[in-house]
């Protein structure tokens, strides 16, 4: 019977991994993912340490087991050594929940500061190897709607950084210090326009299946339907006055009822940039972005954009739009079970346009930095990205 390969589902980032073969001796490995760092095989083991991106990973294997030779697969999860997970909000209890990761071959043990929203308190962590902590639970102070980050400071100087990620609405006698961003200057387009237009370019000169001209459909609908998208809701909403309060109690500054523009488009079609550069001004402790636009199977799994947070020093914070994470479609939500993939983590919140949905997104930032700019940029073809609003929490 050929050896099963003997490796770890997980492994941490920069730490040893060891894989074994059974009866089978290891004869050569190829990387090509550069998964295996100082890799070593003697007998039938191979000896290395877990390198490259984190994610799913595959090397190769080239065995022997008496007259039988064959390549198996090293699958392994490249995670960090430790991290936080199963973060969430127990609202019953007033208290925040989530566990340490340590995906190492040795215990982590210490004491360490948390800090998340108002709460800062000092606790004992204990972690075996590959093995998660005991549930650590701290109260739900000063949270916002989305994500607030978790920050743990061990006596060893390094941190262990987090998010527990919440849309629960701020309670009614919050006074947070919210300002609309003026994204007025920088419409250039209505979003209910973005299947009405034409991208001809730039596409390939040969013989293709490609995305139908109104930007809508992929090779194996050819285009045949082609949805409505109508924001006459969110304007009707935004009233003259020209703001909207959604569900989560965050404002959003976005045109009334009329025809003029109330997006800003980028895309990698001719049609529009590619990015906007909006600038920014002060401090700020979070964003929250109304965005929408298209994407298509074909870019699923990947980035299709980003918005990018300049700080006056030229460090920046980055929200990747990634489908289907926090990029879906405007013209409706996902079907998991139709689909086909998972959807991991917390749902953003979808705010309906009429006909079409926008989603909310946000980003912490740090309140002591100076604000320099707001970047949203289209990564990846056949797709438009677009920001309709954006709202910053300033610090008091």
């Amino acid at each position: 019977k050929p050896a099963c390969v003997e490796c770890p589902e997980v492994a941490g980032l920069d730490e040893p991994l060891v894989v074994r073969f059974g009866d089978a001796q290891v004869i050569e490995v190829h990387d090509p993912q550069k998964t295996l760092k100082e890799a070593s095989c003697t007998g039938n083991m191979l000896r290395a340490v877990a390198a490259g991106r984190l994610g799913h990973r595959t090397a190769f294997a080239r065995l022997e087991q008496g007259d039988l030779f064959w390549w198996a697969p090293i699958a392994v999860e490249i995670r960090p050594p430790s991290e936080i997970c199963r973060a969430g909000v127990d609202w019953s209890s007033g208290g925040v929940e989530f566990v340490v990761r340590n995906n190492t071959d040795k215990p982590l043990a210490g004491s360490a500061v948390v800090r998340c929203g108002g709460t800062l308190e000092r606790i004992d962590l204990r972690a075996p190897p590959r093995s998660e902590s005991a549930p650590i639970r701290l109260p739900a102070k000063d949270l916002v709607p989305g994500t607030n980050p978790i920050a743990m400071d061990f006596e060893s100087g390094e941190t262990l950084r987090g998010a527990v990620v919440d849309w629960r609405a701020l309670p009614a006698e919050a006074t947070p210090a919210f300002e609309c961003v003026d994204l007025s200057g920088f419409h250039n387009d209505r979003v209910s326009e973005i299947f009405k237009a034409e991208y001809r370019s730039p596409r390939s000169p040969c013989c293709s299946l490609q995305i139908p001209l109104h930007g809508f459909g992929d090779w194996c609908y050819g285009g045949m339907y082609t949805p409505t998208i109508d924001d006459s809701a969110l304007r009707q909403a935004a009233g003259d006055a020209g703001r909207f309060v959604g569900p989560q109690g965050i404002p959003l500054a976005t045109p009334g009822p009329g025809d003029g523009p109330n997006v800003v488009f980028t895309s990698r079609w001719d049609n529009f940039p590619n990015e906007v550069e909006i600038r920014l001004a002060g401090r700020s402790e979070h964003i929250w972005l109304l965005v929408a636009g298209s994407t298509h199977p074909m870019q699923s799994q990947l980035d299709n954009g980003e918005v990018v947070v300049t700080y006056a020093d030229g460090t920046s914070e980055q929200l990747p739009l990634h489908n289907p994470t926090t990029w879906w479609p405007i013209e409706g939500d996902y079907d998991v079970q139709a689909d086909g993939f998972c959807i991991p983590g917390p749902r953003p919140p979808r705010i309906d346009l009429g006909t079409g949905k926008a989603t909310l997104l946000d980003l912490p930032l740090d309140p002591t930095r100076e604000l320099r700019s707001l970047t949203v940029r289209c990564l990846a073809n056949d797709v438009v990205v677009g920001l309709m609003s954006a709202t910053l929490l300033r610090p008091r």
